[in-house]
């Protein structure tokens, strides 16, 4: 898409009206920065550890559901998003794809799923994961293993955003390996551990 193609008309320093669809563009030569993704090394006794700061405070996560707590309309847009991301209900389904027409059929659940993990159960993860995605767009869920390599049931929850920072990203390959918990992050003296 060319300035062109929008018919942008400037109006002004690095300000354009496009007549096509009435929109006020401005171009401007400085990135805004949001100072997400800062590194801040937080030290508690001799430990220390390399986190990725989330907005100017280390706060964002809390800032963004103060937000949605004081305004009127985005709870129910919230609500919305999360249905809408959600569906009516989770099915088994197989594709089955015949004459180059792909339909689905419905089956049963997978029996180990079903023999480990209650619908009710698997149905309430899923909203909690579908809660913190809408409102922070990632969702950090946490898995206790057993000793034999089995997941425990009551072991699995969502953690909230607002709790968690993500350690400096691996040069390497990109891979966060560790997520700190904190129930204050402005607070630097907070006490880090691992979930």
């Amino acid at each position: 898409m060319t300035k062109k193609n929008l018919k942008l008309e400037k109006v002004g320093e690095r300000i354009y009206m496009s007549r096509v669809g009435g929109a006020i563009v401005q171009f401007t030569s400085k990135r805004k920065s949001f100072e997400t993704g800062l590194v801040n090394t937080v030290r508690v006794g001799t430990a220390s550890a390399e986190i990725m700061y989330n907005g100017r405070n280390n706060n964002l996560p809390q800032e963004r559901e103060r937000m949605i707590q004081k305004n009127a309309y985005l709870p129910n847009l919230h609500i919305v998003q999360r249905n809408l991301l959600l569906g009516d209900e989770f099915i088994a389904f197989k594709k089955i794809r015949e004459g180059g027409v792909t339909r689905i059929e419905e089956v049963d659940f997978p029996k180990k799923l079903t023999d480990k993990f209650s619908l009710d159960f698997i149905n309430s993860i899923n909203e909690d994961i579908a809660n913190e995605y809408v409102k922070h767009s990632q969702a950090i869920p946490q898995f206790l293993w057993k000793k034999d390599n089995t997941i425990i049931e009551s072991g699995i929850k969502v953690l909230r955003n607002t709790d968690m920072r993500a350690e400096r990203q691996n040069a390497d390959d990109g891979i966060i390996k560790n997520w700190y918990w904190s129930n204050s992050w402005v607070s630097k003296t907070e006490m880090l551990k691992k979930p």
